[in-house]
């Protein structure tokens, strides 16, 4: 059962320290810490009451501190990094198992598989908010355009850039660590400010489809057309972040949509 793959991939706590290991400088793996938090708030002023009340009943009365304190739960505790990609032949339209997420180790699958624990009452609640966790984690780490890249240099992680310190730095750093952690703001008012888009930006288009396969399809396409179209000269400098950084916020506001539209409709 693909559960049990991922729960012992992703929760076997004991493994973490055994397979930690010590970044390259400029290489990351997921997107920081702060990004998921206002996502989660963001996300969290979306939900319709019954979610409340189900989040609430498992969590309790704090449940929504709890969560945005749990934001980065899913990195501590899945040794396999993998599961933050699903990488793509250049331009591709569809979504192959086999091809995009061999071994069934991709967001889409991590995201797929959360959504079934969610909606079967066979499992318990220790294990349903494992999966809310990790479906939390995996909706945002999907809308990251290198997280649904390039399959030729696995999602950035070996396209090197220079940095305007004339540093080598991998694409994958440049989105999934940099540019975020530059947002002066706190996690909350990042996610004010994010909340006062929301009337101005196409929310209900974005939540047509709650299939992360084709948020991973269009993921891509957003990729080929900033973070790969960026890099065309080589460089991170101040252009290239000045043409990122609004790309990957109307992103985060995205899979905060996203994120809510499908815990409204689990609950």
């Amino acid at each position: 059962m693909l559960y049990h793959h991922l729960h012992r991939t992703l929760c076997s706590l004991c493994l973490v320290s055994a397979l930690s290991v010590a970044l390259l400088p400029g290489r990351a793996w997921a997107l920081n810490e702060s990004a998921h938090q206002a996502v989660i708030q963001l996300a969290i002023l979306q939900l319709d009451e019954p979610a409340r009340n189900q989040l609430e009943q498992w969590y309790g009365p704090q449940w929504g501190r709890d969560l945005i304190a749990l934001a980065n739960w899913a990195d501590e505790a899945r040794p396999e990094p993998r599961f933050s990609k699903v990488v793509f032949d250049e331009g591709a339209t569809s979504f192959d198992l086999v091809d995009n997420c061999p071994g069934n180790l991709c967001a889409v699958a991590a995201i797929l598989e959360s959504q079934r624990v969610l909606e079967d009452d066979s499992f318990s609640v220790i294990r349903k908010r494992e999966a809310l966790q990790f479906l939390m984690h995996f909706v945002t780490e999907l809308h990251v355009p290198v997280n649904a890249g390039r399959k030729a240099d696995n999602g950035g992680l070996d396209l090197t850039l220079t940095s305007s310190d004339l540093r080598d730095v991998t694409l994958d750093w440049v989105w999934n660590e940099d540019l975020y952690s530059r947002v002066s703001d706190s996690w909350f008012v990042q996610a004010q400010r994010y909340r006062r888009r929301l009337p101005e930006l196409p929310v209900a288009e974005w939540q047509q489809s709650l299939n992360p396969i084709d948020w991973a399809l269009e993921t891509h396409q957003i990729a080929l057309a900033s973070a790969y179209a960026f890099a065309g000269r080589g460089q991170y400098d101040s252009a290239y972040r000045q043409a990122a950084m609004p790309v990957l916020e109307t992103q985060m506001i995205k899979a905060s949509a996203r994120l809510a539209a499908t815990l409204n409709g689990l609950f």
